[in-house]
């Protein structure tokens, strides 16, 4: 029986090695610093496609930084996809939850009052 893996905070999982051009790949993250650092530089040299699906969009340094460089990119035409969660980003106005038509977006769960709870 082979030992469990091992994750080191702040150490991504490293991508497969392929020569696929249509590869995909996915990094987890235990350091949001170091995710964060890493998402950035990704949608920056993104030549394709940029999917994030976040639970948390907010309206602070870091939620602006996203929205800008998303919106960047899908002006370079780079296709951008985005999914965030309408609970866990209650604090984004909404003129923030819209994007322009070149950046897919989509709430999940969109929240229209408190009545949705009751």
């Amino acid at each position: 029986m082979s030992a469990p893996p091992r994750f080191v905070s702040g150490q991504p999982d490293p991508p497969r090695r392929t020569t696929d051009p249509r590869a995909t790949w996915t990094r987890h993250y235990f350091n949001t610093g170091t995710a964060f650092r890493a998402m950035f530089a990704d949608i920056k040299t993104a030549r394709d496609s940029v999917l994030v699906e976040t639970y948390q969009f907010n309206y602070d340094e870091v939620g602006n930084t996203f929205r800008k460089r998303l919106i960047r990119q899908a002006q370079r035409g780079v296709k951008v996809y985005l999914i965030f969660d309408s609970i866990g980003s209650w604090s984004l106005p909404a003129r923030l939850r819209r994007f322009p038509r070149n950046v897919r977006s989509f709430e999940f769960g969109p929240i229209k009052s408190l009545r949705t709870f009751v």
